[in-house]
């Protein structure tokens, strides 16, 4: 069960004093509310399904800039598609691969931008995979980018920009995202970047390594 928009709960119906997060970062977020208190919060780590680590080290990067589409927030990212492959023109070794919500109802409005070269991929194609292969990975508020954490990945956050441009500042500000406007040519500022530190949050913070014991001790086993 998801708690607010990212912390992970489990069996907060018939465990309501035992929570379970991916990570620190988690914990910070739940104790920074008034909901939640430290003895009831337990860091169990990444408990999501993953695909094999050593099949995602033969995946090999490539010139792609992936965008993570939000639920039924269809205008925005198509509108953005649009303005991006004008820029996208100026790099033939680079294609662009829009990533569709698993839960978007609007995907054949999507699937039209596959006239412009965009390649569309849906809930078929692992999100792990394709952050493994792109080097640049854009949205605006999106958990996608606590993913792309620890992916050798440029995040990178539109700001000012669609229906969710209130909150995207927050990407910024928790370090999981650069900030991205949406006429910037994101290749270029990835470019300008070079070998910098992008300063971006840890993955371990967000997703530590699975530790089984404690979820036997937040569920009495």
């Amino acid at each position: 069960i998801y708690h607010e928009q990212f912390a992970s709960v489990i069996g907060r119906g018939f465990f309501p004093e035992k929570i379970l997060v991916y990570g620190p970062y988690w914990k910070r977020v739940l104790e920074n509310g008034c909901e939640y208190h430290s003895p009831a919060i337990h860091v169990a780590g990444d408990y999501l399904f993953r695909l094999n680590q050593s099949k995602l080290n033969t995946v090999p990067k490539e010139n792609i800039v992936l965008i993570c589409a939000q639920k039924n927030l269809h205008d925005d990212y198509i509108g953005y598609a649009k303005i991006l492959m004008t820029h996208m023109q100026k790099y033939p070794d680079w294609r662009l691969v829009l990533k569709l919500h698993p839960q978007e109802k609007n995907k054949e409005a999507y699937y039209l931008l596959t006239e412009l070269g965009v390649d569309i991929r849906d809930i078929d194609t692992p999100l792990d995979l394709l952050l493994k292969s792109c080097r640049i990975h854009i949205s605006i508020y999106s958990t996608t980018f606590y993913d792309a954490l620890g992916f050798d990945v440029c995040n990178f956050s539109l700001q000012h920009y669609g229906t969710m441009s209130d909150y995207a500042a927050d990407m910024i500000s928790e370090s999981v995202a650069l900030p991205l406007y949406v006429n910037e040519d994101p290749i270029e500022k990835f470019r300008a970047l070079g070998t910098a530190t992008l300063g971006l949050a840890p993955r371990s913070d967000v997703y530590s390594e699975f530790d089984e014991k404690a979820i036997s001790i937040a569920i009495g086993l």
